[in-house]
């Protein structure tokens, strides 16, 4: 076999198993750190189906009796629903780096 052809050969046999043993350690860490993630993300989103059911049935309301107080009702919710969302986001970034990206 030629000298290039081999040196070019264990080149790439190289670069594809350290590609393949990053890849491996990598989703490795990230499906580990979503396990440790799992429950408190299945809490908040909990959380936030709950409000999100809560403010369509406001809405709902808003369209039979807008009054201020029905307003005011649901932008309180609308605000607690965003904050929810965040905080979903800060306090589990492997899981919505996962469902960002990954996914």
């Amino acid at each position: 076999m030629n000298k290039p052809i081999y040196k070019f050969f264990i080149f790439t046999v190289f670069i594809s198993l350290t590609a393949i043993s990053l890849t491996y350690v990598s989703s490795y860490i990230l499906g580990k750190k979503m396990n440790q993630e799992a429950k408190t993300y299945h809490m908040i989103s909990d959380e936030i189906q709950q409000l999100h059911q809560t403010y369509a049935l406001c809405t709902g309301l808003l369209l039979t009796n807008a009054t201020p107080q029905n307003i005011a009702s649901c932008s309180l919710l609308k605000q607690q629903l965003s904050k929810k969302v965040l905080d979903l986001k800060e306090q589990c970034p492997y899981i919505n780096f996962y469902i960002t990206y990954v996914r």
